[in-house]
C-alpha cells in the first residue's frame, strides 16, 4: 500500500504536519504527529521542472526561484494541509497552509507557477492569481514565451512512451521515484 492510499483508507482529508523536505516547487514531504510521512503534490500549480539526470532533462528556467520560495515558505515548519482526495506518481493532491496562506497561491501570487487545470478543479482563485502575476510580468512571466512545465516534460524527455511494456514501465518507475514496487501476489 503506498503512503497515499494508506491515506486514503484512513480517510483522512486533512492533516497538521512539519515539512522536512521540499522537493522542488510544487512539491513537499510533510510528517504528521504519528511519524507518517506523506509526499504532498501541491493543489491547483504547476511550477517549472528542475533538473532530472534520469530522464535527460536541464532545469526549467525558474525552476531554483521556485524550490526556494517554497523552501522559505514551509520547510522546517509546521504546516495545515487539506488532501484533495486525488494522487499523482504516488503523490497525494493537497493544498499545503502555513500561518492560513496558500503555498499554491502564493506561488501563483509570485509569478513562480503555472494554473494546472487537471489538479484545481474549479477553483477559479489560483487561475486569476496567475493571470495577475503574467500581466504584471512577475517572476517566470517576465520571460518573452515561458514553456509550460507539461510541454517542457514531454520535450526534454518526461514522458513515458504509450509503447512501452508493464515490466519495461514498472523499470522505469522504480529508477524515476526510487522506490520499492512490490508486485500483489
Amino acid at each position: 500500500m503506498t503512503q497515499a492510499e494508506y491515506f486514503s483508507f484512513r480517510r483522512i482529508t486533512s492533516m497538521n504536519g512539519i515539512v522536512v523536505h521540499v522537493d522542488d516547487g510544487d512539491t513537499a514531504v510533510v510528517v504528521d504527529e504519528n511519524g507518517e510521512r506523506l509526499d504532498i503534490r501541491f493543489y491547483g500549480i504547476d511550477t517549472p521542472e528542475t533538473r532530472n539526470i534520469d530522464l535527460g532533462w536541464d532545469a526549467q528556467p525558474y525552476s531554483s526561484e521556485a524550490k526556494e520560495f517554497t523552501k522559505r515558505m514551509i520547510e522546517d515548519k509546521t504546516v495545515f494541509v487539506r488532501l484533495k482526495g486525488e494522487q499523482t506518481y504516488g503523490r497525494s493532491v493537497g493544498e499545503i497552509f502555513i500561518n492560513g496562506q496558500s503555498v499554491s497561491r502564493e506561488l501563483a501570487r509570485a509569478g513562480l507557477a503555472w494554473w494546472n487545470k487537471k489538479y484545481q478543479g474549479d477553483d477559479l482563485d489560483i487561475a486569476q492569481l496567475v493571470s495577475d502575476a503574467r500581466e504584471a510580468q512577475k517572476g517566470l512571466w517576465a520571460d518573452k514565451s515561458p514553456i509550460a512545465p507539461w510541454k517542457w516534460r514531454s520535450t526534454k524527455g518526461g514522458t513515458v512512451e504509450a509503447d512501452e511494456d508493464s515490466s519495461t514501465l514498472i523499470a522505469r518507475l522504480k529508477q524515476l521515484f526510487n522506490r520499492s514496487f512490490q508486485p500483489d501476489e
